[in-house]
């Protein structure tokens, strides 16, 4: 006891020190824990068998030290590193009550439990199960495995695998609102939950490696940050929440599961390959920039976006700027235009392959929608669009249109014809002609481009009333391939 205030006392280990026994503070007169704090100076190995209560413990060697607790026991009070070798290392679980100051040592913990009660700052962990704690400039290698709750404040990466079982989440900022990020330099695996810790304070994870959700995924912001392809996986009825980007648009992003994102998608000019799993967007968040393979779209809003291959359209998808397709899709539900909210403008969708419409394709806002196809129409839905194009190129050269009859009576088509002023470039050589299609059929023809100097456009009129807008098809010629 001091006696006459507060005082630290310091005591000087030159070599190992284990406890069987009781290493404390003294207690003051009036009661009060710690009013005078015992500081340890260690520069050997440390084994606690015993009741290690004193304020400070300070590991001062400069040889690779060891730091071992028995089953149940812990180190109460500060645990902080001031020596000048490169490596601490755990050979057991380890529980510090309050902060753990590493100043640049690395922790090996050979995948033991590192219990933090408060803050773990400056330094790296190696292979380490960490369960709850406040990190800050904490570097984790090889393996990290978060149980309890663990809050990243500023200057942490995480390098190697990460699997959260519990909750990793955004510290409070305290002035404001702000984005702590966190640089996942590996695969991640959650089973538990991912979060920003309130409304305001945000996590932002930029992975390089693969990333899989059996859990909660409620952060702000998930970055694709990998120079070589990363794969993502979604466990079913699960859902990615918050928004997604790519900063890298190198790389290509690989669905292995049917994936489910509630907040906006920035490929970054990258390409999602869906591997022909399902896409689901939220109704009001965009999917833009960039390219998109193989995908069941279910939902969403698309803009500044390719798409490859082989598309489904189910759900609602809606047509903004800059949209095309090098594929072949299929509407099982409804593609429209999108809504600009300012007005009336048309949107075209440009599509070099050919589509199928099983449900329907068209306008359901003021918005307009233009379809320009190189390939074959094929309608078994309702077709309303603003204005249909068939695009014809010399070294694609016949498109062929099909109206399916989908209901119970019969359709009467009284024959197509070709007329304008390129109507000689362009011929019917199938189908067409005055016909009734009965239910469950359909009316079939094709069209022959024969390239002249120039563009050439002409206009193809299929006379029926039951086919909507499909009645009058623009024809398109280019003299390049």
């Amino acid at each position: 006891i001091y006696g006459g205030g507060y005082g630290v006392y310091k005591l000087r280990v030159n070599g190992n020190l284990t406890n069987n026994g009781v290493i404390k503070d003294d207690y003051d007169t009036d009661g009060v824990l710690n009013a005078d704090d015992l500081e340890l100076l260690i520069t050997g190995n440390v084994i606690n068998n015993g009741i290690w209560e004193c304020n400070f413990t300070t590991l001062i060697g400069n040889v690779a030290q060891t730091i071992y607790q028995s089953e149940g026991k812990l180190f109460e009070g500060y645990l902080t590193y001031l020596g000048s070798a490169l490596e601490l290392i755990s050979q057991s679980d380890l529980t510090v009550t309050k902060d753990i100051g590493l100043n640049n040592v690395t922790l090996q913990m050979n995948n033991h439990t590192l219990n933090v009660y408060r803050w773990l700052s400056n330094g790296k962990i190696i292979n380490c199960v960490l369960h709850n704690g406040y990190l800050q400039n904490i570097n984790s290698l090889n393996n990290l495995t978060i149980t309890g709750t663990v809050t990243v404040d500023n200057d942490n990466a995480f390098q190697g695998a990460v699997i959260v079982e519990d909750t990793l989440q955004s510290n409070e900022y305290g002035g404001g609102s702000t984005v702590f990020t966190l640089p996942i330099q590996g695969d991640i695996t959650n089973n538990g939950v991912i979060k920003n810790i309130n409304s305001g304070d945000m996590l932002s994870l930029e992975v390089s490696g693969n990333i899989i959700n059996n859990g909660l995924w409620q952060n702000g912001y998930t970055k694709f940050k990998g120079t070589q392809d990363q794969h993502i996986a979604l466990l079913n009825g699960h859902v990615f929440d918050g928004e997604f980007s790519d900063l890298d648009s190198t790389s290509l992003i690989l669905a292995n599961t049917d994936l489910t994102f509630s907040g906006n998608i920035n490929l970054g000019r990258a390409t999602l390959d869906m591997q022909n799993n399902e896409l689901t967007v939220n109704n009001y968040k965009w999917l833009y920039n960039g390219y998109l393979k193989n995908a069941k779209i279910h939902n969403g809003l698309l803009s500044d976006l390719r798409l490859l291959d082989q598309i489904e359209i189910n759900g609602c998808v809606e047509i903004g700027d800059k949209v095309d397709a090098v594929a072949n899709i299929v509407v099982n539900d409804t593609l429209s235009a999108t809504m600009y909210n300012g007005g009336t403008t048309t949107y075209h969708f440009s599509v070099y392959g050919s589509i199928e419409n099983k449900g329907f394709v068209g306008q359901i806002f003021d918005d307009l929608l233009v379809l320009e196809v190189n390939g074959n129409i094929i309608n078994k839905g309702t077709w309303s669009v603003y204005r249909n194009y068939l695009l014809f190129y010399p070294n694609s050269i016949i498109n062929s249109v099909s109206c399916f009859n989908n209901g119970t009576t019969n359709m009467q088509f009284n024959g197509s014809i070709i007329s304008g002023s390129g109507a000689p470039a362009y011929s019917i050589i199938s189908g067409g002609g005055t016909q009734t299609v009965t239910p469950n059929q359909s009316y079939d023809l094709s069209v022959q481009f024969t390239p002249t100097i120039g563009d050439t456009t002409a206009l193809l009129n299929i006379d029926c009333t039951e086919i909507g807008t499909l009645n009058n098809i623009y024809l398109v010629g280019h003299n390049y391939n």
